[in-house]
């Protein structure tokens, strides 16, 4: 990529800056204007980004001539009414959905941001649009004469989905589990930016060894949805085009803050809710249910003995009592701190780290994660990781004897590592004013790496 060229960007619906960190990440990007209706997110925006101009203002009030003339216009639009973590039903498709409602003149103004896009882009004419929501947005009864609109404008589109922990393009992905459709515009008569390197990870096939992953949809008509849920990543050889691969990915281990162990269960003041102790057991049954020895003479009264997890599960040994996140609400699981972290939502208090597991506190099936894996998704409405981690007694016991839950270490994920998550820098500092303000700001932002590589694909289609 040429870095000479002099690229401006707006970033609108900015938050607390998880887009334009991305951006300015691509050299020769600068943001130009940000513009956010909630005072807390400008205010951390213009700490972070201090040579961008700040307008607050609700941006379906306000008219595009105000804001200065870009290349790019970066979008994220309230996604609250599409998603799945809201309390409102699609037309097209029912949702069962996990919060509060809101009134029904709320969710319209949540989706009338959508036409926000069309309008300013019609005002501006950027080269490059982007538009980042849930996947859900597909979903939307107006989302076709939506992409018509844009397309009667002149420009041409594709469709990105993509999973935080898979962004690889140009750097680190964030270390968390996060799916995300991106829909990228630009003139037709330009060159069209060469998205397929964005939705192509790192992965290490058996037969053919390192490899660029290809996305592999399960109904190949409809190639809209979640990693996993409606595609894979497969081999790119054709000798072996049905080998599904696990691309690469950060762990959560990576952001935990390892000094801090949390309180025992059992000397809580204030029990653990039934529902939250039932999936730190499930995290127990699931990764301590036996040891992870080399061998059957290990496999025996195995002391335990503490290693962070590394990026790759398959690299050393993995510790007999493994680290794992259990996340506290809806459908997630419980996973190792060496896989990326679930969904990190604005609402926050979802991840609970069970040192050494993650407990996944939110509602449905979900139950805990490895701190090898990534993290599951952090959401907007509340702090669902827990930390589990064994009490210093049960570093010297027997893997012989059972875990009892009263014996286990817990705590929430604290901010910084929320932060972390999302892959924003340490040095990031959020100004919300609380806790639960800092966490939204977590939940509702752009992961940056994201963000990098679907801009600097963008850019380097003008610089050619």
């Amino acid at each position: 990529m040429r870095g000479s060229l002099d690229i401006t960007a707006s970033d609108f619906f900015c938050g607390a800056g998880g887009s334009t960190t991305g951006m300015i990440a691509i050299p020769g990007v600068r943001v130009s204007a940000a513009s956010n209706h909630w005072d807390k997110a400008i205010e951390t925006h213009q700490y972070n980004h201090q040579h961008t101009e700040h307008i607050l203002a609700d941006l379906s009030q306000i008219t595009p001539k105000l804001f200065p003339r870009t290349t790019i216009g970066w979008f994220s639009p309230e996604c609250t009414w599409h998603s799945n973590a809201r309390g409102a039903k699609r037309l097209a498709a029912q949702i069962s959905l996990l919060s509060d409602d809101l009134p029904s003149e709320a969710a319209e103004r949540s989706r009338a941001t959508m036409w926000d896009v069309v309008r300013f882009t019609e005002y501006h004419r950027y080269e490059l649009v982007f538009v980042e929501n849930v996947v859900e947005i597909y979903s939307w009864p107006l989302y076709r004469p939506w992409i018509a609109a844009m397309h009667a404008l002149g420009y041409e589109h594709r469709l990105i989905c993509l999973n935080s922990m898979h962004s690889w393009t140009f750097g680190t992905p964030a270390p968390q589990s996060r799916d995300r459709l991106y829909v990228c515009f630009w003139k037709a008569g330009n060159r069209a930016p060469d998205f397929e390197t964005v939705v192509r990870p790192p992965a290490t096939c058996s037969r053919c060894g390192p490899v660029r992953a290809l996305q592999a949809w399960k109904n190949p008509g409809v190639a809209v949805g979640k990693y996993r849920s409606q595609y894979s990543y497969r081999c790119p050889a054709r000798a072996c085009a049905d080998t599904v691969l696990e691309p690469d990915w950060l762990p959560a281990s990576t952001i935990i803050d390892w000094t801090k162990t949390g309180q025992r269960i059992g000397d809580r003041t204030r029990p653990l809710k039934p529902k939250t102790i039932a999936r730190i057991q499930a995290g127990i049954d699931r990764y301590w249910a036996a040891p992870h020895a080399e061998d059957a003479r290990e496999a025996a009264g195995t002391l335990f003995e503490y290693r962070q997890a590394r990026s790759r599960p398959s690299e050393g040994r993995a510790p007999v009592f493994e680290p794992f996140v259990s996340v506290l609400r809806g459908q997630s699981k419980n996973h190792r701190t060496s896989e990326a972290l679930s969904t990190v939502s604005a609402g926050g208090r979802h991840h609970a780290v069970i040192t050494p597991f993650i407990a996944e506190l939110r509602g449905g099936g979900s139950t805990a994660r490895s701190v090898s894996d990534a993290l599951c998704t952090v959401t907007a409405s509340g702090n669902h990781h827990g930390l589990v981690v064994p009490a210093a007694a049960h570093h010297r016991k027997s893997t012989r004897r059972p875990i009892a839950v009263e014996d286990l270490s817990f705590r929430m994920l604290d901010v910084p590592e929320l932060k972390g998550a999302m892959g924003f820098a340490s040095t990031y500092v959020l100004r919300g004013g609380t806790k639960q303000r800092n966490v939204r700001m977590c939940g509702n932002a752009v992961t940056p790496p994201t963000s990098r590589d679907i801009v600097g694909v963008g850019v380097q289609s003008l610089s050619r």
